[in-house]
């Protein structure tokens, strides 16, 4: 044998001896080897170990330690031990764990697969984006609709061609539940799909369109709203109110005034409202009075009215419990403390174990 080839073996063996005689690498393949063995603590036990001999943690080490752990309880069949791998591979907000996510996905049970959703939803990746558009095509309205949502929050290249087709395939009355989700991706798209809402044959999806435009600021919207000022449904003239309103279109304002004399009461509560916003107080005295004639809309909405203390003050001493709420609230809101009887009335229980919840108007 030559002199170069003697030389060249007795480095490599020299090398090889040298690394697998490293203890700090030898206490790593050990960790991972005994993880893999499902020896838990023993693993554990030899990371600590490692950890004294090196005088410092190794997070990649505990990463792979973690995602082995991962990778074996997401293989059994115990649902308990399913459902807690699941958590752990959410909680671990770990990329290389969207695989053990996905086994949530598969799964023929909706809170599994909600519980993966959420877990999949935080992350930003391609991968994560995937899988979102998996769950679209799950059987359960609850992922996809959960994933719909994830997919507009994340502004989707494809997230409007996902939701739109989602709401052609469900009965009308689901209808109204889309125009949050393509006034939130906003997309040229999305704002066709939405003004296509707006002039829906369905009212409750016409109201829903219009509340989220004011929700989400779009006064791109506004020479819309301004034409539907001029029509008779009661419930969408107070959702137009309302949104000229929180939009400040100070070019609506004799619109709106000429509404704060509506036949309709939730009409005028809705247009004084929107009137007060764009600085204009005139309405003030009918929603004061409507609120002294116990309207529960009229006292929920002096909550935005200053200088309306003393009429919700009076409400206080009603016999009716749900007047004295609302103004008890509306006077929280103008952090008047004259509330704070009726507050405790509500919040501290008693024998009559109140149940409270919040009622909308039409619009």
């Amino acid at each position: 044998m030559g002199l170069f080839k003697k030389c060249l073996i007795l480095s490599l063996s020299s090398s090889f001896w040298l690394q697998a005689a490293t203890p700090i690498q030898d206490a790593k393949m050990q960790a991972l080897y005994l993880m893999q063995q499902k020896k838990v603590e023993e693993s554990i036990e030899r990371y600590r170990d490692l950890a004294h001999l090196s005088g410092r943690h190794d997070f990649e080490l505990l990463q792979q330690m973690g995602l082995i752990l991962l990778q074996k309880g997401i293989q059994q069949d115990d649902p308990q031990s399913f459902l807690m791998t699941l958590f752990g591979a959410g909680f671990s907000n770990c990329a290389r764990a969207l695989d053990i996510l996905e086994r949530g996905l598969d799964q023929a049970d909706p809170q599994l697969q909600l519980l993966s959703h959420n877990f999949i939803a935080r992350h930003e990746d391609d991968r994560a984006d995937e899988l979102l558009q998996k769950a679209m095509g799950s059987d359960f309205l609850s992922t996809r609709m959960e994933a719909a949502f994830h997919l507009a929050l994340k502004k989707h290249p494809h997230a409007v061609g996902q939701i739109e087709g989602l709401m052609f395939r469900l009965p009308p009355v689901f209808k109204r539940y889309f125009p949050p989700l393509f006034a939130l991706i906003g997309t040229n798209d999305a704002t066709a799909v939405l003004k296509r809402l707006i002039e829906d044959l369905d009212t409750p999806v016409r109201v829903e369109s219009i509340l989220q435009v004011a929700h989400l600021n779009r006064d791109d919207f506004l020479p819309l709203l301004r034409k539907r000022l001029s029509l008779s449904n009661i419930a969408e003239l107070e959702a137009t109110s309302f949104a000229i309103g929180a939009l400040k279109d100070s070019s609506s304002l004799l619109k709106l005034q000429k509404l704060s004399n509506s036949p309709s009461e939730s009409v005028r509560i809705a247009s004084a409202l929107a009137l007060l916003r764009l600085g204009d107080r005139s309405a003030v005295p009918s929603l004061l009075e409507a609120a002294q004639r116990n309207n529960l809309f009229a006292i929920a909405s002096l909550g935005a009215v200053s200088e309306s203390e003393d009429t919700l003050a009076e409400l206080l001493d009603s016999e009716d419990l749900q007047i004295r709420i609302n103004a008890a609230i509306a006077l929280l809101q103008l952090r008047d403390p004259r509330c704070l009887p009726v507050l405790k009335e509500i919040l501290i229980q008693d024998a009559r174990d109140l149940a409270i919840h919040p009622y909308g108007s039409l619009g």
